[in-house]
């Protein structure tokens, strides 16, 4: 429903429910408290926006560098770096270095990494809730740190499909993060989990 329906129609709504699915009201912030009044039980749905694409990039730019530090810092490195850790911060030449990093191109490298691959060192975990159910990369981040104690920044890029979602993770701990995560429940709906193989050849 696109325009807010009145007490009547939307009455009339719910009695068809089960014939034709859940009622989904498209409205304005402005209404939600006249909604709220109409009904009960419900759902609010938040679609996905600019927040969730500046939060999924930055995700993808934390995997790049915790994978540069899985493989270990060159020791050219730690030599120019060094004089700049006893006169200022960790954070502080860290932070700098993400913004040159940031500047020269490297985060959109390392960001562009075709969705089809996962970059070395990670996989694709299928988890069983995407777009239709309403889920947000931000609704699966929170489980996993929160619910499954996952460290944020192991977390890679997250790719919500209609049906399902895929979501990056180490090799080394795919497994044991997606048996936990099965059972779970995310938006009202419980979930399976299995480190993605890709298709099942035909034939």
């Amino acid at each position: 429903a696109y325009d807010v329906p009145s007490r009547d129609r939307l009455a009339a709504l719910l009695a068809a429910r089960r014939e034709r699915g859940e009622v989904v009201l498209l409205v304005p912030p402005v209404a939600e408290p006249y909604v709220a009044g109409l009904a009960a039980p419900r759902r609010p749905l938040r679609l996905p926006g600019l927040l969730e694409e500046v939060q999924g990039t930055a995700a993808a730019h934390r995997s790049a560098i915790a994978e540069a530090i899985a493989r270990g810092t060159p020791s050219g490195a730690w030599l120019a770096l060094a004089p700049l850790f006893e006169r200022y911060e960790p954070a502080q030449v860290a932070a700098a270095l993400y913004a040159l990093w940031r500047a020269e191109g490297g985060a959109e490298r390392a960001a562009a990494t075709p969705a089809g691959d996962a970059p070395s060192g990670t996989v694709k975990v299928y988890v069983s809730v995407g777009k239709k159910e309403g889920v947000t990369p931000n609704d699966l981040v929170a489980t996993l740190t929160k619910t499954l104690r996952v460290d944020r920044t192991r977390i890679g890029r997250i790719e919500l499909r209609p049906t399902f979602s895929l979501i990056e993770l180490p090799a080394g701990e795919a497994e044991r993060i997606a048996a936990a995560l099965t059972g779970t429940t995310i938006r009202q709906r419980r979930v399976t989990a299995r480190v993605d193989r890709g298709p099942t050849p035909r034939g």
